[in-house]
């Protein structure tokens, strides 16, 4: 689902589970945002973390509630950076990682676990990670200029 039907479905049926997990998934980056501009990168890491824990409702495409997740793990990933503990990060990208989605949501995890291997000093596990989402992102350019009118 695209982003607009997304908000689609957001803006036309607020009792619908999908949408109150979406919004719940929005408020999360809005709190991890908020926790950001007060300096607070353990509080920004932990709203996403809870958003994880919810149950996604069994009504949502596959497909979307990966896209939705894996954003999440990749900014709990990237806050984990942050915060200067490299395994966390590629341990919480392998969880996005895990779920096997494909496309952009999937390069970025691939991007920040890399550079959790190379604080680890493994240096064959960055090069594979920056080379798989470099693969991707390559596909994601061919079918953009595919489907380009």
């Amino acid at each position: 689902m695209k982003a607009a039907a997304l908000l689609l479905l957001v803006l036309s049926a607020p009792s619908d589970p999908r949408v109150e997990w979406i919004r719940a998934a929005r408020d999360a980056h809005e709190m991890a945002d908020q926790s950001l501009a007060h300096a607070q990168p353990g509080a920004a890491r932990d709203a996403l973390k809870t958003f994880l824990d919810l149950p996604v409702p069994t009504t949502l495409s596959r497909s979307d509630a990966i896209d939705v997740e894996q954003d999440v793990w990749f900014r709990v990933a990237d806050l984990d950076l942050g915060l200067g503990d490299a395994a966390a990060a590629r341990d919480d990208a392998k969880h996005g990682l895990d779920l096997a989605g494909a496309g952009l949501f999937e390069a970025n995890l691939y991007i920040v676990r890399g550079r959790a291997f190379e604080l680890l000093h493994d240096d064959r596990a960055a090069i594979a990670d920056y080379q798989e989402a470099q693969r991707i992102n390559e596909l994601l350019l061919a079918q953009a200029v595919e489907n380009k009118p």
